[in-house]
């Protein structure tokens, strides 16, 4: 279902690879999960996804000598080529912290999806803005916006059992999507 959503017909999960609160193999910190959700295709493709419900933007991060460190071991190089040279500095990383690290994880086979409320406005145009402007061109149809209302005009659409369409009309009452 997800999969047809973003585009991606034909393809087929890995149920064997779904895994909630992902640890980024780039960034390789226990103390900040850097994606919600993440699962691979039965062909080798790679989904991870950001969802926000509630929160009223994607993080920033301090500028420290830790965090600058960090980025001058770590996220300035993996950065390269899926970050436009213009955006691959400290200062806008940190600016754009938690944004970054997703993106930092496109590639031929893997995809970011950011999956938000579309009335959230600054949400949306951070990740809007974020796939237009900090993304390679290269890279820029391996970053997908999804909107929680449109997933679940989609799943109503959906000729599912009505134990599955309640948990998601709870989920959307309970998070005034």
């Amino acid at each position: 279902m997800i999969l047809e959503k973003l585009g991606l017909k034909g393809e087929t999960v890995d149920y064997t690879t779904v895994e909630f609160e992902k640890i980024s193999t780039i960034n390789k910190t226990n103390f900040d999960f850097d994606f919600d959700f993440d699962f691979s295709t039965e062909s080798g493709k790679n989904l991870y996804f950001e969802i926000k419900y509630t929160e009223k933007e994607f993080g920033k991060a301090k500028k420290d000598a830790a965090r600058i460190n960090k980025y001058d071991t770590v996220y300035r190089k993996a950065a390269q080529n899926k970050i436009k040279p213009e955006f691959n500095n400290c200062d806008t990383f940190l600016a754009n912290y938690q944004i970054m690290r997703n993106l930092i994880h496109v590639s031929k086979d893997s995809y970011v999806v950011f999956v938000i409320p579309k009335n959230n406005t600054k949400v949306k145009d951070q990740a809007n803005e974020a796939k237009a402007l900090f993304v390679e061109e290269t890279y820029k149809d391996k970053v997908k916006v999804l909107y929680w209302d449109c997933l679940y005009k989609f799943i109503d659409e959906q000729k599912w059992e009505d134990k599955l369409k309640i948990h998601f009309e709870e989920f959307k009452r309970k998070y005034k999507l």
